[in-house]
């Protein structure tokens, strides 16, 4: 899968692998990955990426 790069944002891809193998993970573990990336990016984000993203969580953007 592919996503087209748009005016100011950017590429991403997954392949069918990596999916599949994604599938395969529980809930609890899906979870707890998306806690720990919270925390990361809590942690390192600057303080305008944290602003950046309240606005888009709250739906502003």
């Amino acid at each position: 899968m592919k996503n087209e790069k748009t005016d100011g944002g950017f590429e991403y891809s997954v392949t069918d692998d990596a999916i599949r193998e994604h599938r395969k993970l529980s809930a609890w573990d899906k979870l707890r990955w998306l806690r720990q990336a919270n925390a990361f990016i809590s942690r390192f984000a600057s303080e305008k990426a944290k602003r950046l993203q309240e606005r888009f969580r709250s739906g502003d953007l």
